[in-house]
């Protein structure tokens, strides 16, 4: 369990307030244990009429249903125990009959043009300072000269283009790119789809080059002219990325409070805030 409290008082004197009250929580997490053979007390009072005494049985009951159930919510899985989960993505080709990709249209009951991809890979769950899939969202979202959305809205066929994790888990990551489409470019939605793939494979070339310029000790471009692209881009990303984190302004306490008790459980202590 971890409890986070945010306030104007000094760390001592909050530390005062929750260690009284939370440091005797038993820790049951490990064991498996419960409260069923725990004493029970009958804290009714003797006047209370029978009415009244099943109403509070009944409110008593369902809130212990609501404990027990939210005792199974598996809290995040920290990055240590993520390192040594299995890939095994659901998503495969053998799940869907061999086949690959895989198509699937819904008609929707407003009038919605949507073109949503997704992509399995691998996971980077384990090393969120080196998660692909942050590069990836900046190069699909990018709106600049060039970019599959320019060239998109520049055809008349889109309003906009979204891309990012869709699902990031231990044992799988699934990439997601999400397009609203215009009547004609529902038309040419195939076509979205080819200029996406040829973007993707793109990048994937460019990938292995820069992979082989790590591997050989250096980051310049081929030509010598300057850092490789995605290199470049890359440490790009990584200035945007501190720069909001030294620039931004504090959000709601309360938010504050339950994204670092999550962000505490999967990073720990030391690198809950900085990280990603």
């Amino acid at each position: 369990m971890t409890v986070v409290v945010v306030g104007p008082q000094t760390v001592d004197e909050l530390e005062k307030w929750v260690v009284p009250r939370f440091g005797m929580i038993a820790d049951r997490s490990s064991n498996g244990d419960n409260d069923e053979d725990d004493e029970k007390v009958d804290g009714y009072d003797d006047n209370i009429t029978p009415e009244k005494k099943e109403k509070w049985q009944k409110m008593e009951q369902l809130a212990a249903q609501m404990i027990a159930e939210a005792a199974t919510d598996a809290p995040p899985v920290p990055i240590e125990a993520a390192k040594s989960v299995v890939h095994h993505s659901a998503f495969r080709a053998e799940l869907q009959g061999g086949k690959w990709p895989v198509v699937v249209t819904t008609k929707p009951l407003q009038n919605v043009r949507k073109l949503v991809i997704l992509f399995p890979m691998p996971p980077s769950y384990a090393e969120p300072d080196r998660s692909p899939s942050h590069l990836m969202s900046h190069l699909f979202g990018h709106e600049g000269k060039g970019s599959p959305f320019a060239l998109y809205q520049n055809a008349g066929w889109i309003t906009s283009l979204s891309s990012g994790p869709r699902i990031s888990a231990p044992d799988q990551n699934l990439f997601q790119i999400t397009i609203s489409l215009t009547k004609e470019g529902e038309e040419h939605w195939k076509d979205v789809v080819k200029y996406i793939f040829a973007y993707a494979k793109m990048l994937c070339t460019s990938a292995e080059e820069t992979l082989k310029l790590s591997e050989g000790g250096s980051c310049q471009s081929g030509d010598g002219t300057g850092k490789d692209d995605l290199y470049r881009i890359w440490e790009e990303v990584g200035k945007l990325d501190r720069m909001q984190f030294h620039q931004t302004s504090p959000g709601h306490v309360y938010s504050f409070a339950q994204s670092a008790s999550q962000s505490i459980s999967k990073y720990g202590t030391t690198n809950c805030l900085s990280v990603g």
